[in-house]
């Protein structure tokens, strides 16, 4: 998206929420690039491919907090507060992510899903997660609320669309990737398709590796050894 549309969309956002409905003190876009950069290029992994079929998946994470990979592994994790987890990303240069803060939940040591950025085709969105779901768009200075539930909103020439997801939640469509990521409640749930698969050498991250194998999928978020290939939390 040009300087201009990125003007008129932010000038629209604000016209539709009013203009104190912008928010600074979070993440930026540039902080999480820079946490994921030294990730980026890496591709000394050779993945283990799976006999099996392998078909649109949805990987997910929610609640306090449970996950599961794009191959089928569900496991618990209490995912440390003072990290970004990595659901997914992929092998080469920084085009799209998926990255999520924590809270405590109930006082702790148990934490969940607090906080979703999620990048795709140039554009930035952050989501503040609870029992109804915050939408913000990155206008390159602040963060701007995007109010729900939304018409569809087009972003980046129409590769990027933002709509209503029930309970109380968001769907960010990437059609360039593609992806759909999910948000409500304390969940983020992410579709793929195998044109990510680890047969393109695709992804990486929470959310696995896209095999079609979940037994060399991590259920340890915080190994003693993990390799640069595939971080999963930030910083290490």
């Amino acid at each position: 998206m040009d300087r201009q549309l990125i003007s008129l969309a932010v000038a629209i956002l604000l016209a539709y929420v009013g203009p104190g409905r912008v928010v600074e003190a979070v993440l930026t876009p540039q902080q999480i690039e820079n946490e994921l950069a030294p990730h980026v290029g890496n591709t000394s992994h050779t993945p283990q491919f799976s006999p099996n079929e392998i078909r649109n998946s949805t990987c997910w994470g929610r609640g306090d907090v449970r996950y599961r990979t794009l191959d089928g592994l569900e496991f618990s994790y209490n995912t440390p507060t003072t990290k970004r987890g990595i659901m997914v990303m992929p092998w080469r240069l920084l085009p799209w992510w998926v990255v999520t803060i924590q809270e405590f939940f109930n006082g702790g040591p148990k934490t969940r899903i607090d906080e979703v950025y999620v990048r795709c085709s140039g554009q930035y969105f952050r989501a503040d997660l609870g029992h109804t779901v915050a939408l913000w768009y990155w206008s390159g200075t602040v963060w701007v609320a995007i109010p729900p539930p939304p018409p569809p909103l087009i972003f980046a020439g129409g590769d990027v669309t933002v709509g209503a997801f029930a309970p109380r939640g968001f769907t960010i469509s990437c059609h360039a990737v593609p992806m759909t990521v999910n948000v409500y409640l304390h969940s983020v749930r992410i579709t793929m398709t195998p044109l990510h698969s680890a047969a393109n050498l695709g992804v990486r991250g929470i959310c696995g590796d896209y095999n079609g194998d979940e037994t060399n999928d991590y259920s340890n978020l915080e190994p003693l050894i993990l390799p640069l290939w595939k971080p999963l939390l930030v910083p290490p």
